[in-house]
């Protein structure tokens, strides 16, 4: 199947900024993993901060994936399956790109994983210290 030059161009385009915008959120996301790691809340809240431009151009640039893989009739399919509709030339043009999003994309989720670990570590310490923590007097009277 061919598609129209300038639709594939743009959809090609699209690609390769989501691809780079992942590999953004990727050193981001292992830099919060790090604060994380080293107990450093405050760094750790400066960089969630930081990252929300990051995470709305992601949103925008979903949001036109999706409006391009509809007009092209592509929505739904995987990277695979797209390269497949694609002729041999529009393919060579593609592949590349595609290939390099699925990579982020795995690097991205590993980095999230992590993140996950670390988190999960950070409250069983936090549960630890209330378990041990004496418990507070809610409805200490004042009038006494």
């Amino acid at each position: 199947m061919s598609y129209p030059p300038q639709d594939l161009r743009s959809y090609i385009d699209i690609m390769s900024a989501l691809s780079a915008c992942v590999s953004d959120l990727t050193r981001a996301e292992n830099q919060m993993t790090d604060a994380a790691s080293r107990n450093m809340p405050q760094e750790l809240d400066e960089m969630v901060r930081a990252i929300q431009p990051d995470l709305l151009r992601f949103r925008g640039l979903e949001q036109k994936r999706e409006k391009i893989e509809r007009q092209l009739g592509i929505s739904g399919l995987t990277i695979r399956e797209i390269l497949n509709t694609l002729s041999d030339d529009e393919r060579l043009r593609a592949e590349p790109v595609l290939t390099e999003l699925s990579a982020q994309l795995r690097l991205f989720a590993e980095a999230r994983d992590n993140a996950d670990r670390i988190m999960r570590v950070r409250l069983m310490e936090v549960q630890s210290v209330l378990k041990d923590a004496p418990e507070p007097d809610l409805f200490h009277s004042t009038l006494a």
